[in-house]
């Protein structure tokens, strides 16, 4: 059973590069595409000849939709370009595979000590066990016919992981993996943690209240 990596990216030099490393160490059958949205700061070129680099319109949802058509793999992992795995998770994805999963992802912490980001880890892996709502810095694996069969992710600027999560749930069983995801607190700490995640509850708030994916977009863009 091949997974398919699918990393997208937009100017990612200062982090690729360690991703790169733990790619090189992670274990088992495995094909590993970037997509890049368009970087201008030299992050095509640190992307291994062996591995397969693709260009894409801007958007995560976009770009990992690519991803998706140029795997062979029978499995694919939508990985962020700031997220690290542990060596066997590839073993851990396929036998969650073999035993009826269709999805799920990893259990996440941050790369960062600090009580505020350990709280916000703990309710992340605590939602996708009780409503099975993965986020994409939780490193979301699906079989690649059920992402197919399931529309895959739409094409909206801003909040794509939690749509496509909330239609795969329906769908499918959803697997939280006791290994370990650890993900970049960069984005708590550029604005704040306690502020980034009061905004990251009132977006989630207003999307679940039936605000669009366009009308969120433009607040995100305007609080950044």
């Amino acid at each position: 059973m091949k997974t398919s990596i699918i990393i997208p990216i937009l100017n990612e030099s200062k982090s690729i590069c360690k991703l790169v490393e733990m790619l090189k160490e992670l274990k088992g059958d495995k094909e590993v595409i970037f997509v890049d949205g368009g970087s201008k700061d030299g992050t095509q070129e640190l992307i291994p000849s062996n591995y397969i680099a693709i260009s894409s319109d801007i958007g995560r949802g976009i770009q990992m939709n690519k991803g998706a058509e140029h795997a062979t793999g029978d499995v694919l992992l939508f990985l962020h370009c700031d997220s690290i795995l542990e060596r066997n998770a590839l073993k851990s994805v396929q036998e969650a595979i073999a035993s009826g999963f269709a999805a799920g992802c990893f259990t996440m912490k941050f790369d960062k000590k600090q009580w505020l980001l350990s709280i916000i880890a703990y309710l992340s892996n605590l939602r996708v066990k009780l409503f099975g709502i993965i986020f994409g810095d939780q490193g979301m694996f699906v079989r690649k016919d059920i992402f197919h069969s399931t529309g895959g992710f739409l094409y909206i600027p801003i909040m794509e992981d939690m749509e496509f999560s909330n239609r795969l749930r329906k769908a499918v069983k959803i697997k939280l993996l006791k290994n370990t995801i650890v993900t970049s607190a960069r984005r708590f700490e550029k604005k704040g943690i306690l502020r980034t995640i009061l905004f990251m509850h009132r977006m989630k708030i207003l999307y679940w209240l039936g605000k669009s994916p366009e009308e969120l977009y433009q607040i995100y863009k305007d609080v950044r």
